[in-house]
């Protein structure tokens, strides 16, 4: 949404207030992944080296 204020605060009053919009902002996929980065990493690395 950039760096205009007022289309900040009209974007954040959106989703505060409109369970639709918030419910469409959080059914997306996680963009940081599912959390468990260590665990994938350490499966690689016990199947990588026996």
């Amino acid at each position: 949404m950039g760096t205009d204020p007022d289309l900040i605060v009209k974007e954040a009053l959106s989703i505060l207030c409109d369970p639709g919009v918030y419910q469409r902002m959080v059914s997306g996929p996680n963009p940081f992944g599912d959390g468990r980065a260590g665990q994938h990493i350490a499966k690689i690395l016990e199947s990588a080296l026996g």
